[in-house]
């Protein structure tokens, strides 16, 4: 039965983010509310959540919500997603969100969700392993490399997914305390560490010197003969 497009609005994750980002992110910016979804999303999978795709993307997983974003960028053939494009369309990341707000709203008076579910979804990485692989490759699961996306990936994984009513997977919530715990007494709140290894190598710094997780090993990539 088709709902009325402000009842999907109420039940889906991003949307909620979006109209109280600071409460939520902190730093609000479109690519911090996607590193925060991708959290939420890591939940569902390695909880074995038959959620549906939706409820925590609303219709930013859908290609076609990008394509007009990309085009205001005047680089229609960008690959890049909603969240880097709007940041490269606006001066004030508030103004950015804002848009992205109405662009929801917009496609829930013209669309329905697409009720796509995470039922069976097997991720090839185990929770026992999964910050072990993000400290070797940090980029390959938040985007950057960066302290602040590390944030940003906890909070969904934690509080985006409580929100969302997900099984526990409490692997999040001890690496996330382990990092909290010292930044409280390196720097007196919760937060700082995030910030003061926003940048190159950050994420890996703080999940290995301040989780205390080693990373797996890569292997070399093969020389070539000559």
């Amino acid at each position: 039965m088709t709902m009325p497009s402000t009842d999907w609005l109420k039940e889906c994750l991003a949307y909620e983010v979006v109209c109280d980002a600071p409460h939520w992110l902190g730093e609000p910016s479109p690519v911090n509310l996607q590193s925060f979804l991708f959290g939420a999303e890591e939940r569902a999978v390695l909880s074995g959540s038959g959620i549906e795709r939706w409820k925590i993307f609303g219709p930013l997983c859908e290609p076609s919500f990008d394509a007009p974003i990309l085009q205001e960028t005047g680089h229609p053939t960008l690959t890049i997603r909603w969240a880097r494009a709007l940041e490269l369309i606006h001066f004030s990341m508030f103004s950015a969100l804002a848009d992205l707000r109405q662009r929801i709203e917009q496609w829930y008076c013209e669309h329905e969700p697409d009720t796509t579910s995470y039922s069976g979804v097997i991720r090839p990485i185990s929770v026992e392993n999964l910050f072990e692989e993000m400290t070797a490759r940090p980029g390959m699961f938040l985007g950057t490399n960066s302290g602040v996306s590390l944030q940003q990936y906890l909070l969904g994984a934690t509080v985006g997914g409580d929100w969302l009513g997900l099984p526990q997977v409490q692997r999040f919530t001890e690496v996330r305390d382990k990092i909290e715990q010292r930044s409280v007494e390196a720097y007196g709140s919760h937060f700082a560490a995030y910030r003061v290894y926003r940048d190159n190598q950050g994420a890996a710094e703080l999940l290995i010197k301040w989780a205390g997780i080693q990373p797996v090993s890569v292997p070399a990539l093969a020389s070539g003969v000559g």
